[in-house]
């Protein structure tokens, strides 16, 4: 009968396995149907949502910044799930090398370079959960090439940042920004409002330069260069509603430093709803206004191109319905486009575009165990960065992202635990810091693939931006929470249902480091911000 071989060195004595060389298992072997089942995990949890294993002390004192801890701690519990706990679970001082090397081979895992110490000391790191050597990380990615290095970032001892502004994280970036508001007006003897007007204001250094109202459109966005103030600045909006207009079409504004207009263009790709929802502005001086438009039966994403006059250069509607942009940035071979869908429940999509608008490439990050918005992308020296954050998955019925954001958090708070006792403070904060964490991708632009990652436990990632070889990403990190409830009274009477309010008011912090992945320094920033749910 033939034997395998954790039954061949169960058989033989420690002498015997003293006298073995210590590379006889470097050998290549062939993938069995549990080493294979590991390789489609492992890609899948660390390709999208390697952050929702990262769990971050911000007790302890270890002040080491950038760990892979995180990919082999994960690689590790589907390793133990795969192999069987029961198999390895004992390890007697004199069978515990012949485990250990049964462990390796079985898992498919390099002893290349480990004396007989090390790879014990490897061995029982996997059993450990402690990974507290550094040579089990090296195993795991030696051993599965697909592996995505994570890096995880800690706020032990952060020095504050004295330098930070405290009106927006757009004052970080730079001393020049800009505000847009809308104005309503209530209408005599009803509950309703009208659109009144739109304003436009341009800041320096906390002061008001110049201000611009539009009546004639409700401005959406705009879009500036931070690094030339002498570039126009384009300021996009829709044609409200009103009695005698229907139709809804999207306007386009360029304006110069002082705030003068210098062309203005009304988009209106034949249909009956139009809106312009990104703009950027190409090296050779173009435009590229990104947007939907159609129907009330389908909605279209479009892509317009104008000159630097404001002249059109063409018009291309995109086949892809029911998704909203929520970011651009562009590429070196064309843009990427961050989508999402609450019908097909997408909030991680990302669609690549050639320059004439042409769709290339289409990546969507997200997992079994997790769900993951994006919340900004940024390209540089050919790198894609994505910053987003992870919580745990929430059942496909739950369509609104807020909702499904807090799901899990929800499901607790309900738990019978809570039905008749207050939860404390401490209990609370637990909860809500559980249920986030801030990731950054790190991608090929031509693939999508992330070749590594950073997260944060407890935060949200904000925006990330490159320069000059240096990679600024924002993070949340949620520091306080509140959780309320009162019952909805319709008519007079309690309907039995309770009206559920949810808050988290966090810290931003800006992660510094290289292009080439060196993390350098934490900043903490003296300015807050809330998270709220059902308000």
């Amino acid at each position: 009968m033939k034997k395998t071989l954790y039954e061949i060195l169960e058989s033989m004595t420690p002498e015997e396995l003293d006298l073995l060389p210590e590379d006889v298992f470097q050998a290549d072997v062939p993938d069995d149907i549990t080493v294979q089942h590991i390789r489609h995990i492992v890609a899948e949890k660390t390709g999208v949502c390697l952050a929702d294993t990262a769990r971050i002390s911000r007790n302890k004192t270890n002040t080491r910044k950038t760990l892979r801890r995180i990919a082999a701690a994960a690689v590790c519990s589907i390793l133990l799930l795969g192999a069987g706990v029961g198999t390895y679970a004992y390890a007697a001082s004199q069978k515990e090398y012949k485990n250990a090397l049964a462990f390796f081979y079985d898992n498919n895992l390099s002893t290349k370079g480990l004396t007989k110490t090390e790879l014990k000391k490897v061995y029982r790191d996997f059993f450990t959960f402690s990974f507290a050597n550094d040579l089990t990380t090296n195993v795991i990615l030696n051993s599965r090439p697909d592996i995505i290095p994570g890096h995880e970032i800690s706020g032990d001892e952060t020095e504050w940042d004295t330098t930070m502004p405290s009106t927006s994280i757009s004052d970080y970036k730079t001393p020049l920004y800009y505000e847009y508001a809308s104005v309503f007006a209530p209408i005599e003897g009803t509950k309703k409002e009208v659109f009144e007007k739109s304003t436009f204001t341009k800041y320096r250094n906390n002061e008001k330069i110049w201000e611009i109202d539009f009546t004639d459109f409700s401005i959406n966005g705009y879009y500036c260069n931070t690094e030339s103030e002498e570039d126009p600045v384009l300021v996009y909006g829709t044609q409200p509603y009103t009695s005698d207009i229907t139709d809804k079409t999207a306007r386009l504004v360029a304006l110069d430093v002082d705030g003068t207009i210098l062309w203005e263009v009304v988009q209106n790709n034949s249909s009956d709803f139009d809106q312009i929802q990104k703009v950027l502005r190409n090296s050779d001086g173009t435009y590229m206004a990104f947007g939907r438009c159609g129907n009330n039966n389908e909605i279209s994403l479009c892509v317009n191109k104008y000159d630097k006059d404001g002249k059109p250069v063409f018009s291309k509607l995109l086949e892809i319905n029911d998704h909203a942009i929520e970011h651009v940035t562009p590429s070196e071979t064309g843009y990427l486009l961050h989508l999402s869908s609450y019908v097909t429940i997408e909030f991680s999509r990302v669609v690549k575009l050639d320059f004439e608008g042409n769709i290339v490439g289409d990546f969507r990050y997200d997992s079994e165990e997790s769900d993951f918005y994006i919340s900004d992308l940024s390209e540089y020296d050919g790198i894609v960065y994505i910053s987003g954050y992870s919580t745990p998955k929430a059942p496909e019925k739950v369509k609104d992202f807020r909702q499904r954001n807090i799901f899990m958090l929800k499901s607790t708070l309900a738990d019978t635990r809570y039905a008749d006792e207050a939860i404390s403070d401490e209990e609370l904060l637990a909860l809500f810091r559980k249920q986030f964490t801030a990731v950054l991708l790190v991608c090929e632009p031509d693939s999508g693939t992330p070749k590594e990652f950073y997260s944060v436990a407890g935060s949200v990632g904000d925006e990330v931006y490159v320069t000059d070889g240096t990679v600024c990403w924002f993070t949340k990190d949620i520091i306080d929470s509140d959780y309320s409830y009162t019952p909805v009274i319709k008519d007079g009477i309690e309907s039995g249902r309770l009206d559920t309010k949810y808050a988290a008011l966090c810290r931003f912090y800006a992660n510094i480091f290289n292009t080439d992945g060196t993390f350098r320094e934490q900043k903490k920033l003296d300015l807050m911000t809330e998270l709220k749910w059902g308000y």
